[in-house]
């Protein structure tokens, strides 16, 4: 029961936190002297903060209905005073400092606040006369002509007004104010605004064309947006104010050309854009004329890059293309297809679309700007030799081409056409090198095989690699050599060791042609495609434009079975030349002797 009537006895009045009301004050200047009056409506008896804090400035009295007042300090520096319930009035006197700016705040502001205060500029009063939670106090400039602005005691602070103008098809202008000197000093000054400039957020405009601007003590900057009327012309000028310094800066679209003249811009490195920047001296002056480039005639859909592939089946071809689009303007967008052909997909960004097709074309509707078209369709018709690519129209030309052809495992490629960055088919050429090599070794006395012998050889051995097919050449060249040398002639550990050599490329070299002869039989031709990343059946060419009709490269090939009755027909000629490169290699390994260890162990 203890408590709960504890409890009754300090519980708070409903009225509070609103207990009291200050509906109008006096504020009266003089010199380093400050009065204030106040009428204070209390619902209830409390206390009534007193404007500003110790040590903003210090009170020399305070009077309620003419006499002292009981004054309490709050360990924030606030000075509160107690009024009974009704009507009172306050009369403060106190003094402010000696300094160059000061703020007053307000933790109960009046409503309706007289002010007269010859020597300052004050700043936090509103158009409709209410008061904001502080004034800034800025002492007007009172100096002798003679005067040096370092004798001056009083210490300002100092900002940056940065102002973006962007002139697009709106202009905007990004206006901030950054604290430049050191915080803990509160700032306020007054902002001229550009020459129709209408602010939308961040502050209040003053009726002679400017923006009072108030920092915090602790605060860093101040920003507003506004709005400009599109002008032929604008100047801007830079406020000749011991208080602040400028930086404009212009971002302008393609809409507009902009002539500059006056201060001359400067270019930031680092900045992320390349755009003119002004840090214009006081009373420095800049006019920028707009005018509008004139329009031409132009295209409004653009085809960036387009990706096209052929894969060929004996009896159908799957085709797909892939077009990479720009356009200003909405609106339909067709491909030409062969009328044999049978649409299986449309996707514009990702998004399937249904098929809409007019004599031969795929009709699909795009959207202002870029994206990604890609269309897949089959034909039903017999591969044949001479295999190209389907012919496909376009509205405009194309940039960018790359065209991929996909051809089974069981053609035999023959030749490619098509633009100049792509695929070679340079088995021919190292055909006609190995036709004149050919030549070369069947030209010394000392050579095994005639002409055509070493042809049918080296064609057979282009379908491995070099240094294998050079051990097979060297063979054939080191027994005939062989046979033409006395053994006498040779100490006999150096001439077994020349055989066992011969022993052991003899049985390489046999491994080797049975491994062509098997790949001949059972694997894939080696004919030395490549270009543009070209790589066995799959050729790839690339062209930077072309015309509304695409180009249509073509690949030339053939049963791979040819090619295996070619091989069995060489495999056949190399099984009878090797009895015969055999036995003539015996004859050549035995001429004189055969080891010489078994003579010297005799001795």
């Amino acid at each position: 029961m203890l408590s709960d009537l504890r409890e009754r006895l300090l519980r708070p009045d409903d009225a509070f936190p609103h207990a009291a009301d200050i509906p109008e004050a006096s504020l009266l200047i003089t010199g380093n002297r400050l009065s204030l009056t106040a009428t204070v409506h209390a619902a209830v008896g409390c206390a009534v903060p007193l404007p500003g804090k110790l040590p903003a400035w210090s009170p020399l009295s305070v009077l309620r209905d003419g006499e002292a007042a009981a004054v309490v300090r709050r360990p924030d520096g606030h000075l509160w005073v107690w009024v009974p319930e009704g009507v009172s009035e306050l009369a403060v006197e106190g003094r402010i400092p000696e300094s160059a700016e000061w703020v007053l705040g307000f933790q109960l502001s009046p409503r309706r606040l007289e002010l007269e205060a010859a020597e300052w500029i004050v700043s936090g009063i509103k158009e409709d006369g209410l008061v904001e939670e502080q004034l800034f106090f800025t002492r007007r400039q009172q100096q002798d002509a003679g005067a040096a602005a370092y004798d001056q005691s009083n210490v300002r602070g100092v900002v940056q007004i940065d102002r973006v103008l962007e002139a697009g098809l709106v202009w905007k202008l990004h206006t901030t104010v950054r604290r430049l000197s050191q915080p803990g000093r509160a700032i306020s000054l007054t902002v001229p605004l550009v020459a129709g400039e209408r602010v939308l957020s961040g502050g209040t405009t003053g009726g002679n064309g400017s923006i009072d601007v108030t920092l915090a003590a602790n605060a860093e900057s101040f920003a507003w947006d506004s709005e400009l009327p599109a002008l032929p012309e604008m100047q801007l000028l830079a406020a000749a104010s011991p208080q602040s310094v400028e930086r404009w800066s212009l971002v302008t679209s393609p809409v507009w050309n902009v002539a500059m003249s006056g201060a001359g811009p400067v270019y930031e490195a680092d900045a992320a854009e390349l755009i003119p920047v002004w840090y214009p001296w006081p009373g420095a002056q800049v006019t920028l004329s707009f005018e509008r480039p004139q329009a031409v005639d132009g295209k409004t859909l653009t085809i960036r890059g387009l990706s096209r592939t052929d894969e060929f089946a004996t009896r159908r071809r799957s085709s797909s293309i892939d077009l990479r689009l720009e356009s200003s303007l909405g609106g339909d967008f067709f491909v030409g297809l062969p009328e044999t052909a049978t649409v299986r997909a449309v996707e514009l960004e990702g998004r399937s679309l249904p098929v809409r097709r007019e004599a031969g074309r795929v009709l699909v509707g795009l959207q202002p700007g870029r994206q990604q078209l890609t269309l897949a369709w089959t034909t039903d018709e017999p591969l044949a030799q001479q295999t190209t690519f389907d012919p496909v129209e376009l509205p405009v030309e194309a940039a960018n081409v790359t065209s991929q052809m996909q051809l089974p495992e069981s053609r035999w490629i023959l030749w490619a056409s098509g633009p100049l960055r792509g695929p070679a088919v340079r088995f021919w050429a190292v055909l006609a090198l190995a036709v004149v090599l050919a030549g070369g070794l069947s030209r010394p006395q000392l050579s095994p095989l005639k002409f055509h012998e070493w042809v049918l050889l080296l064609i057979g051995l282009t379908q491995i690699s070099v240094i294998p097919a050079a051990a097979v050449v060297g063979w054939l060249y080191l027994l005939a050599w062989r046979g033409q040398k006395d053994p006498q002639s040779f100490g006999w550990f150096s001439f077994d060791v020349l055989q066992l050599f011969l022993v052991v490329l003899t049985i390489v070299s046999l491994v080797t042609l049975v491994v062509v002869v098997s790949r001949g039989l059972l694997g894939t031709p080696e004919m030395f495609i490549t270009g543009n990343g070209s790589v066995g059946s799959q050729l790839i060419w690339f062209s930077p434009a072309e015309g509304t009709e695409l180009g249509q490269p073509w690949a030339l090939s053939i049963s791979i079975w040819y090619y295996r009755l070619l091989m069995l027909l060489w495999g056949l000629w190399l099984a009878n030349a090797v009895i015969r490169w055999l036995m003539a290699g015996w004859q050549q390994f035995t001429a004189g002797a055969g080891w010489r260890w078994r003579s010297r162990i005799a001795a």
